[in-house]
This record gives structure tokens, sequence and C-alpha cells, in this order.
């Protein structure tokens, strides 16, 4: 009986290794970065990974399969907490103008993306008819007629409206759509959400463009902690929403506004405490101080660096001259910037700085020459490790910049002899550097085995994201999902929701060798409908197991 007991003991923790080495193999760490080239029609961006030495730069993004605009310009790039996913920006395409930039997201795969606002929902931009039309008036604050007005919809030519203020938009995907109004001449627009049907037309009534500032549909600064997305809205707002509900948003900060500045500079959220670090400096203000901290919904909101008093540092007479970029180390203890300082009247020195969160002691910092500024020098972020820095600096023009790296040491010092660089004459307009899924192996695609070949494989289902009612993608409801046994073999296939518990039992029993494909109507195993969110579809085979994200929208 001991023996024994000592036998299962062992192969038990030989196979938990196992598991642990394979889970293991699931992740590499890079770096994945936006890179946009110039064009004749503007900028066109793309994703890229490279590794942490800067070799091996692979591209896996771009928009060339966008149906109306292949183009975009890309920045603020951020990855989601388990590296699957790289949160983005971009000023693709037309169609969505008066927008002027958007959040997006899409798998480091490159197996898919979406489009996050200003849509109500986000919508596959794959999707097919069957389509509806839009119809409505787009009308002067004198309730006249406004002719010649453009009327936007995703992923729908422009529409103008006539002599008589009406507009109609055919071939509209079935789903919920935000429609924007706009005119350009004064800077105006109108917007407001329609529920397309299939073969149906629905109107939006009258559209009144007014006056707003430019920014007010421009989103920026994607940052996804826990089931929060933080970004900007605008200059000055700071705010969260639910991934799959971006147009649901909470406000946690807006800068107050004085006669020199109308915005806030950066901000970062930590990735396990949720704190909010805010950098919102304004020269002449009494107000906008340097960087606060806040906890994540913006409460118990406190100064931690007051750029108002003297530098820090008590070197001669340097004084804050305005902030930048900041970043949270992986293990929080450590919050780094890009700020800078002025010796006299005219000179300024752009520094990358690091301070003790928890003392707000200044540990490191490097400078760059005078005729750098705060408007070229780019911070990034930390690598896993929290050893190194990330960052980008240019001189006469973004495309001649280089990305490098710079070792962080222990104290939390930086040594200005480990720079390296990483890339030179590209511009980099964002990066992050994490621990990516591979990209063999799809959004999520963890595999458990013997030392045998797999004779099970899972792939991705279709479409991905889904509707249950076939609206929202246009397509028909549900979801298929495919996959192939090598054999005969007795298997389950399950659905769970994001917290681990069971929805659905799609499969369990015996199967022949082959390819097979199963349907899932969205309910659960006592036929309800499930509420939109991210699922997971595991298949199970003897000791195998593949699993697989997919993600439902209603």
């Amino acid at each position: 009986m001991v023996c024994y007991w000592k036998r299962w003991v062992i192969r038990s923790l030989l196979y938990a290794l196992f598991i642990t080495c394979t889970l293991g193999a699931q992740t590499t760490e890079r770096i994945v970065l936006a890179i946009n080239e110039p064009g004749d029609f503007g900028d066109t961006g793309a994703l890229y990974t490279m590794r942490p030495d800067g070799t091996g730069l692979e591209k896996f993004f771009d928009f060339s399969g966008h149906p109306t605009d292949q183009s975009g310009s890309l920045w603020q790039v951020s990855l989601s907490p388990d590296g699957s996913e790289v949160y983005f920006v971009s000023d693709n395409s037309f169609a969505y103008f008066p927008t002027q930039r958007n959040l997006f997201r899409a798998a480091v795969d490159g197996t898919w993306w979406q489009q996050l606002t200003p849509l109500a929902q986000p919508v596959n931009m794959e999707s097919n008819c069957p389509c509806g039309t839009i119809t409505g008036t787009v009308i002067q604050s004198s309730g006249t007629p406004w002719s010649n007005s453009s009327v936007f919809v995703q992923g729908v030519p422009m529409a103008k409206s006539g002599g008589d203020g009406r507009f109609t938009m055919n071939n509209v995907p079935a789903g919920v759509h935000v429609v924007m109004a706009y005119s350009p001449a004064l800077d105006r627009y109108a917007s407001t959400t329609v529920v397309v049907t299939a073969n149906q037309t629905v109107d939006t009534g009258q559209l009144q463009p007014a006056y707003e500032p430019g920014s007010r549909l421009s989103y920026g600064s994607p940052v996804l902690a826990g089931d929060r997305l933080y970004s900007r809205l605008g200059v000055d707002g700071l705010r969260w929403s639910g991934v799959e509900s971006p147009e649901k948003a909470v406000e946690v900060y807006k800068s107050p506004i004085c006669s020199a500045s109308l915005f806030f500079d950066a901000f970062d959220v930590a990735r396990q405490s949720r704190r909010l670090a805010i950098m919102d400096y304004a020269e002449g203000c009494a107000t906008n101080r340097g960087l606060y901290l806040a906890d994540q919904d913006g409460q118990g909101m406190a100064v931690f660096l007051d750029m108002k008093v003297d530098n820090p540092q008590g070197s001669g007479n340097y004084y804050w001259n305005g902030g930048g970029d900041v970043r949270w180390s992986p293990d929080e203890k450590s919050i780094a910037m890009v700020a800078s300082y002025k010796p006299d009247l005219i000179t300024a020195y752009t520094y990358l700085l690091v301070y003790n969160s928890e003392t707000g002691e200044n540990t490191g910092a490097i400078y760059f020459d005078s005729a750098y500024t705060l408007y070229n020098v780019q911070l990034f972020g930390w690598d896993p490790s929290g050893s190194w820095l990330l960052f980008f600096y240019w001189l006469n023009s973004p495309e001649q910049g280089i990305l490098a790296k710079i070792n962080v040491k222990a104290d939390g010092s930086l040594d200005a002899a480990s720079v390296q660089t990483l890339i030179q004459n590209r511009n980099v307009s964002g990066a992050a550097w994490g621990n990516i899924k591979s990209a063999t192996t799809g959004v999520r695609d963890e595999t458990i085995s013997g030392s045998m070949p797999a004779s099970i494989a899972l792939y991705d289902n279709y479409p991905n994201p889904f509707s249950l009612s076939g609206r929202v993608l246009s397509r028909q409801p549900g979801t298929v999902i495919p996959f192939t046994l090598a054999k005969p073999a007795t298997v389950t296939l399950q659905v769970f929701d994001i917290r681990g518990r069971l929805v659905k039992t799609l499969v369990q029993g015996d199967l022949p060798a082959g390819a097979h494909t199963i349907s899932w109507d969205g309910r659960n195993d006592v036929g309800l409908k499930v509420s939109s969110g991210t699922f997971f579809y595991r298949l199970h085979s003897g000791r195998e197991v593949v699993e697989k994200k997919m993600i439902l929208i209603d």
C-alpha cells in the first residue's frame, strides 16, 4: 500500500510538471509594436511582434481585410493581462468619421479583430447581409432641412442628405448601429443609435448637428484591467467600460479646466491593485499639479508628485516644465514617467524618471539633449520582470526614430550604459512588452497530453464573435465548433463561462474518427439563452484537453 501510494504521488508530480511545462510553452516573451509607414493618402499602420533583443520582427495585423478602408495609422498599444489580445487606437476608417480615433482590439496571432468604438456594440468587420435600410432627415437649428450633410454608419458607404434633408443608406448589416450626421464646414454633428432589421427600413427621425469640440468622439489609450477597459474620451476625460459594452462608460476623472490647459497628459492602471496613476500638469494653473494616484474608480485622489514645487532632487534652480507618459511597474513598487525640467526660462531637458510608488523617492533618472521635448520622447512601459523600460525617441521626424530599452536596477536606478537600440529609422507609434500567447496556438489553445502525438484537434468556432439573433453579425444565429479525431474516441465537448462554470455540454460519448462540427445556439443545459460575454469551449478525450475562446454579442 505504501509503495502504491509513493508511485501514485511520483506519477502525479511528473504529470503536474508536464502540464506546467506544456502550458508554459504557450506563452512567449515578446514586444508587440505598432509601426506607421508613410503613404500617398496618409500613414498606414501595422502591428508586429519581435523578440526582446530587437530581432525576429514579424507582422501579424493590418487593415488589408477591411471592407471599406485598408489604411489607417495605429497608436497606443497595450496587451491584455493574459497576453492573448492587443488593444490599440486607429483613425481607420473614413466610414467612422467624424470620430477621429477609435479603440480596436485584435488577437496576437492575427486571427480576428474588432472595432470597439463608437458603435453601440462591437461588430464583426467581415459580416455580410441580410441587411436593412436606414433613412432620416438632417435639419438645422432653425428646423429647415440641411442639405449635403455627410451621414455615416460603420461599414457602409457614406451618404449625403438631399435638398429636403433626407438621406437613405441601403445594405446596412442587421444589428445595432450608430448613425452620425456631420457638417464638416461648421464642425457640427449629431448621432443616434438604431437597430436595423433584415429587409426592413428604420428611420432615425430628425438629426440636428450641433457644435461640439472636434475631439468629443476621439478615443485613446486603451488599458484592460480585469473586466474594465480604461480609455480616454476627448482630451480631458478618463473612463472605463466593459469590453463588450463600450458605449456604457463610467467617468473616473475629468481634468480641471484652467486658462492654460484643457487636457491631462497620460494615465496608467496597475494591473493588480487597479490603482490609477494620472499625469495632469499645467504650467500657470493652481490645479493640474502633476502626478496623482487614485483607486480604480477615481476616488481618494491624492497628489503623488507635486510639480508646482521645486525639483524634488534639489539640484540647483531646476523646476518642472511638464509631464508626459506614466507607467506602473509589474510589481507596482515603482512608477516610471517622462517629464521635463527647466534650469532657466529658455532651456528645457526631458527626463526619463523612476519613483518608488510607496515613498515617493526618486530612484532613477536620465535626461535627453535639450533638443528633445515631451513631444518626441515616449515611454511605452516595462518588461514582464520589471527590469527594463521600453521607450521611443526622435529628433527630426518619427520616421527617423529609435526604439530602445534601458535597464532598471534592483534599487530603482537607471543604468545609462545599458541602453540598447532595438529598432531605428521606423515610426514606432506604440509598443507593449509582455508574455504573449504563442502564434501557433491561437487566442487560447492549451493542450494537455501525454508523450504521444495529439489525437484530437479543436479549431476556431465560426463566426466569432457571434450572436443569438444573427443580427449583430449578419450571420445565422449561433456558432459552429469544428474539431477532428485521429481515431475513434470517447469525447466530451463543453462550454464554460469566464468564471469557469459549466454552461452547456454539447457532446458526451463515442465518436468515429474524422472531422466533426457541432452547433451551439447560445442556450445552457436547461434551455435558457445565456447573456453576452466571453466563453470557453473545451474538448476532452482521455488525457488530452484542448480549449479555445469565443465571444457572444447580442
